[in-house]
């Protein structure tokens, strides 16, 4: 099953290969496609629109298929804000 999923604010100046690799990573399935699209009001941040292909063959996946049924959406953190700055 292919799912749709959005980043919604990261640094104009980050990599979509980057990003694509590093959810690509996690084993749990892989991007099918990607794009950035900037934001209307801060020009200097973008969205990341992907299509992602979930993995069928893993616990994890599994795991977090189950959980996005449930729930709606899943939070994924990869690099947490300094706090104060």
């Amino acid at each position: 099953m292919a799912v749709s999923m959005c980043i919604p604010r990261v640094e104009q100046n980050l990599d979509l290969d980057y990003v694509k690799e590093k959810i690509n990573s996690l084993n749990i399935g892989y991007v099918k496609q990607i794009r950035g699209v900037t934001l209307k009001n801060d020009p200097d941040f973008k969205r990341i629109l992907l299509r992602f292909k979930w993995k069928n063959n893993n616990n994890l996946s599994i795991t977090l298929q189950k959980q996005l049924d449930e729930l709606g959406s899943l939070k994924v953190v990869h690099n947490m804000p300094c706090i104060g700055k």
